[in-house]
């Protein structure tokens, strides 16, 4: 067996320069192939997780955003304001400003995000 002149400095050097008769540079470059291969596959499943995560991160954002404007009005008509007081008498009127409010915000949030195909 000859030994090569030089010594390659990368996987594709070894691999050019791989001859028959040189038995050491074979097993190496199946080594660095192989580490090759770990970090393409450990990228890959980071990058999948990352997608994971932000796909669930969307989903958790457009459920805080949807429920915020009815917990805003619940606690601004949990509050015992004067107007409140002398303004809402019936049924009627609380169940349209209280409620109605409500129901008015979820629908429009969830319009938008029918628009936008976000949900």
């Amino acid at each position: 067996m000859t030994p090569l002149a030089e010594t390659p400095k990368t996987a594709s050097d070894r691999a050019i320069r791989c001859t028959v008769y040189d038995a050491d540079a074979a097993p190496k470059t199946l080594d660095d192939l192989d580490a090759i291969s770990d970090v393409i596959a450990q990228r890959a499943h980071l990058a999948s997780q990352s997608h994971r995560q932000k796909e669930v991160s969307k989903q958790l954002t457009i459920i805080a955003t949807i429920f915020l404007p009815p917990t805003y009005i619940t606690g601004f008509f949990g509050q015992n304001f004067g107007w409140m007081v002398n303004n809402i008498v019936s049924p009627q009127i609380f169940w349209g400003l209280g409620v109605g409010s409500q129901a008015v915000t979820v629908i429009i949030l969830f319009a938008y995000f029918r628009y936008k195909k976000w949900f």
